[in-house]
């Protein structure tokens, strides 16, 4: 049985603003109509305040590799 992860929000390191949440190995980031689910290093400016920021998305789980 895989381990669920818990989500964790993005949120801006200026004003708190969200900006998305890591969500398994992945980051997903949601911005008026577009969807977008990212892996590897991530840079965006904020909506609110415009200022950049910065984060990586974790590697996968080991048990997230396994073949089944």
């Amino acid at each position: 049985m895989k381990a669920m992860m818990a989500d964790e929000s993005w949120r801006c390191h200026t004003c708190g603003g969200l900006l998305g949440v890591h969500r398994d190995a992945a980051l997903h980031i949601k911005y008026k109509r577009a969807q977008l689910v990212v892996r590897g290093r991530v840079l965006v400016q904020c909506p609110r305040c415009v200022d950049l920021n910065e984060t990586e998305t974790r590697p996968p789980a080991p048990e997230a590799l396994e073949i089944s």
